[in-house]
């Protein structure tokens, strides 16, 4: 049985680790459910942080959601602008408290 901990929560999304599942990440968004490894999850976050929104939209004019590719080649996800901001306050937070844990982790050993 998994033994999740809550990293992150929004109103629509959460981010959780399991200490029984060699710690991965559980990343849920709206309908997005997608599970990390923790080297995947800094990946995904280095994206989202980096996505220039301003200057996609001055790209693609008319366009409604920024597209942002995944590691595979034909998957994208959609977000709107308030949405990728979500993400990224949900990612944000995740991040400070894996640090923590690491942290904590570190000390105790």
């Amino acid at each position: 049985m998994c033994e999740q901990i809550q990293l992150s929560k929004t109103k629509n999304g959460q981010i959780y680790c399991c200490n029984k599942c060699d710690g991965k990440i559980c990343l849920m968004y709206k309908n997005i459910v997608q599970g990390l490894v923790l080297n995947d999850f800094y990946k995904l976050k280095n994206v989202i942080d980096t996505v220039d929104i301003e200057g996609f939209f001055l790209k693609y004019q008319g366009e409604q959601r920024l597209s942002i590719r995944t590691s595979f080649a034909d998957l994208f996800f959609a977000f709107e602008v308030n949405e990728l901001y979500e993400l990224r306050e949900l990612m944000m937070c995740a991040d400070l408290k894996i640090k923590l844990y690491e942290s904590i982790k570190n000390n105790i050993n």
